[in-house]
């Protein structure tokens, strides 16, 4: 099926001017940190520059951490043990995720690194869980466990928001 009257916008992480390009397959994930190789995306309509830093990052999109609670809306923040918590992902830049983290005030005890996609993501949360440490998790890796594990105490899930500056928005409702 073609789309038509489709637009297409890339997200670009800033790495500089010695940002590689994906132009192999190897560079594809999950051997490689990209998604798509940039002959498949290099003539977009719009570029973003995406960071996780407003401080630091000169980028039109955001990525942030915006709390980080457990099943009984307790932020990890008030829980002086927890602040200290592994860190158990199974996203494609693990990295940035951790790094959000530090920034939100979570400094992690271990970060545990499953594949994208990991089918067996929740016999791993099981075994974190089993031994009585927090455990933080993205809300992208806490739709694929079961109501029995969200109920742990110890498992803590971080919410990430997105923020596009108003400039970029203003171009998006003009494509």
């Amino acid at each position: 099926m073609l789309f038509r009257s489709a637009t297409t916008i890339r997200l670009d992480w800033g790495e500089g001017s010695t940002a590689k390009i994906p132009n192999k397959l190897s560079d594809l994930i999950p051997a490689g940190k990209y998604r798509s190789l940039f002959c498949d995306h290099g003539e977009a309509a719009l570029v973003l520059r995406c960071g996780n830093d407003p401080a630091l990052d000169n980028a039109n999109v955001y990525y942030l951490i915006e709390g980080v609670k457990n099943n009984r809306d307790k932020s990890i923040l008030e829980n002086a043990r927890a602040k200290e918590a592994t860190v158990l992902c199974a996203i494609g830049d693990p990295r940035r995720f951790v790094e959000d983290l530090e920034r939100f005030g979570v400094k992690p005890r271990r970060v545990k690194k499953r594949p994208d996609h990991d089918s067996r993501f929740e016999s791993a949360l099981a075994r974190e869980l089993r031994s009585g440490s927090p455990v933080v998790i993205t809300e992208k890796d806490a739709v694929k466990v079961a109501t029995k594990f969200l109920q742990s105490a110890n498992l803590y899930i971080a919410r990430q928001k997105v923020v596009v500056s108003e400039q970029i928005q203003q171009k998006i409702a003009y494509l």
